[in-house]
């Protein structure tokens, strides 16, 4: 990484004082990545980012690209080397970490799988024990009691939640949700100072997709990326003799 060695001591300080050093480090090493990572494009495909660019960007002619060109005082062939950088990454990453991938998957393959659910929150105990006999005994009741006393976002969809990654919820809530049967409500329980009712409607087993194999290898490479920022940063400080 070139530019790094072109960082002098006083240069370093205020990268640092303005939290811009990791990112600038990360950028470095990604652009470095991207960079020789080499894909094939030809005419047609290079014409279609074209045309991509000029429908999202609202440009109504060719002069007018022109025009827009000059003003992002970019030339074409950037413009389109600009395009194709996240699919390079993309590709570079399944490339490197797709056998990873795999093992990581049949590891997290629970935590991975997609959820819907509904949901009522409450602040009192009493309240929550409550609702849930009145749930218990009129179950299609849950969406409109949501919608009248949970406290949270939730009540604006009838208390529904979801279809989202097991992954990406609250640790605590996914575990109750994945020991619970579909259509069953569960009795209340007091997460994070908060009394919840929960029924699972609907769960989709995670399957090892494309999508899910990039975010996978995504993951592993942010891993990876992290661990290489500091050690770049380190052998910074080491070459400035940087305290």
């Amino acid at each position: 990484m070139k530019a790094l060695s072109l960082i002098t001591n006083e240069f370093y300080d205020l990268l640092e004082r303005n939290n811009l050093l990791e990112r600038l480090v990360s950028s470095e090493i990604v652009n470095e990545i991207i960079n020789s990572y080499k894909i094939d494009i030809d005419d047609a495909k290079k014409n279609q980012i074209k045309q991509t660019i000029i429908t999202t960007e609202k440009i109504k002619s060719e002069e007018d690209y022109k025009n827009w060109l000059d003003k992002k005082n970019i030339s074409e062939e950037n413009l389109i080397n600009d395009f194709l950088k996240p699919m390079k990454l993309d590709n570079y990453l399944l490339e490197k970490y797709s056998n990873r991938a795999e093992s990581r998957f049949l590891k997290r393959k629970d935590s991975l799988e997609i959820i819907t659910y509904s949901l009522v929150r409450v602040k009192e105990m009493f309240l929550a024990q409550e609702l849930f006999l009145r749930i218990k005994e009129k179950p299609s009741e849950l969406g409109n009691i949501s919608s009248a006393y949970s406290i949270g976002h939730e009540k604006n969809s009838k208390g529904v939640v979801g279809p989202i990654s097991m992954s990406k919820g609250n640790p605590n809530l996914m575990q109750l949700l994945q020991k619970s049967k579909i259509g069953e409500v569960n009795q209340p329980c007091r997460i994070d100072d908060v009394w919840i009712i929960t029924r699972v409607e609907f769960r989709k087993e995670a399957i090892l997709d494309e999508k899910t194999r990039l975010l996978l290898c995504q993951e592993i490479f942010n891993e990876w990326l992290k661990q290489k920022i500091d050690e770049s940063i380190k052998k910074l400080k080491i070459d400035l003799n940087h305290a």
